[in-house]
């Protein structure tokens, strides 16, 4: 999914059923069909990914790519490239 990131925060607090929450959401745009203008999201990253480590420069974008595992398993962030190349080192995408 390529998208333009616009800003991230860091999260680090437990939610109300006592489950610690910790790692970042990614704030991106981008366009959809049938949208005018662009659509908006957020993406979360957890703190033991190798990609929460992934800097980013506001307003360029970047192509968050995603496995599915399953027929119903919910898409997993595996790499996040910019201009074709992977944003994680080799030795850190061992998860």
């Amino acid at each position: 999914m390529l998208a333009k990131v616009i800003g991230t925060r860091d999260l680090d607090f437990k939610a109300s059923d006592g489950k610690e929450i910790k790692g970042k959401q990614i704030f991106v745009a981008y366009h959809q069909d049938g949208v005018s203008g662009e659509m908006v999201d957020k993406i979360f990253v957890n703190h033991d990914s190798p990609l929460v480590d992934v800097s980013y420069k506001f307003g360029d974008e970047y192509d968050f790519v995603y496995e599915i595992h399953g027929f119903r398993s919910k898409p997993q962030l595996i790499d996040i490239k910019k201009d074709g190349k992977s944003l994680v080192s080799p030795l850190s995408k061992a998860f």
